[in-house]
């Protein structure tokens, strides 16, 4: 789970992103992606890019609405989420 999100766009106007993406505007996004790829950045503050998923309506998923992330990237930019 990513929370505390902010979004910026590092796209030219007119390219690239999709219209969920756009209008998303939530603070936590479920990340979708290799667990190992996440352990080492747990509690650090990251920027991370990928496409955005609506959030699941499966069963196993009810009562969390955040959107997913699909992570296609993902780096640390401070050991602390503060």
């Amino acid at each position: 789970m990513l929370s505390s999100a902010k979004r910026v766009d590092r796209l030219p106007p007119g390219t690239g992103g999709s219209s969920l993406a756009t209008n998303t505007n939530s603070g936590s996004y479920r990340l979708e992606g290799i667990e190992s790829q996440f352990s080492p950045f747990v509690n650090a503050r990251v920027e991370v890019s990928g496409e955005v998923k609506p959030a699941a309506a499966d069963k196993a998923d009810s009562g969390n609405s955040s959107p997913i992330l699909l992570v296609e990237f993902i780096q640390k930019t401070a050991s602390t989420c503060r």
